[in-house]
């Protein structure tokens, strides 16, 4: 799914992982880092990920910040990819 997301031309940075719907439901949640001066709505988001992902691994909350936080462990977003 990250995969995927980093596809996306706006996209900077971006971390997938599970979070919470206002049922309690536990669903995928995407943080974006946009590219500066990139314009970018959860509507062009959501038509990427419907073009490239079945509708069940498709993230249900996304939510745009400005920076990806390092890990629980410390970990910062590039060392995640070499987990």
């Amino acid at each position: 799914v990250e995969q995927v997301l980093r596809a996306f031309p706006a996209v900077r940075e971006c971390r997938v992982l599970p979070g919470r719907d206002a049922k309690d439901m536990e669903v995928l949640k995407a943080l974006i880092v946009v590219h500066p001066d990139c314009r970018v709505s959860r509507r062009d988001i959501m038509e990427h990920f419907r073009k490239h992902l079945a509708e069940y691994k498709i993230p249900r909350k996304i939510e745009f910040v400005g920076a990806i936080p390092a890990d629980l462990a410390g970990k910062s977003p590039v060392e995640w990819s070499s987990r």
